[in-house]
């Protein structure tokens, strides 16, 4: 039986050189469009649009505001609190590196609350 996946894996590792040459070759033939195709300011744009939007679906899910006193003013004062005093990880580095169903399923436990920045420190 014919497996692609592992056809694709052997063919990247015998011709990884020629991949990477012409991979090269095309860089220095279209400098322009190498640089539009992936610029850091556009990774940067997006990432910060995606955190954004992940923290909003998060905070609207706890309630969106502060489990302390209420605040509800802006958005980026509400913090996410581990009720537990162990924490396995940071929830802002987590929005990038973790999986949407690991933090989700810390939410729908009650292992996190939200909270104003002067309420959190």
């Amino acid at each position: 039986m014919f497996d692609k996946k592992e056809y694709n894996k052997n063919w990247r590792q015998t011709h990884r050189g020629y991949a990477i040459k012409k991979s090269q070759d095309w860089r220095l033939k279209n400098p322009q469009k190498y640089k539009d195709s992936y610029s850091y300011e556009k990774r940067k744009l997006y990432l910060i649009k995606r955190l954004r939007e992940l923290k909003i679906k998060y905070t609207n899910m706890l309630g969106a505001k502060c489990s302390i006193c209420g605040y509800n003013k802006c958005l980026d004062a509400l913090e996410f609190h581990h009720i537990e005093g162990k924490k396995d990880y940071n929830y802002h580095k987590a929005f990038t590196t973790l999986s949407t169903k690991k933090i989700l399923e810390d939410i729908k436990n009650g292992k996190v609350i939200l909270l104003c920045a002067n309420c959190h420190r």
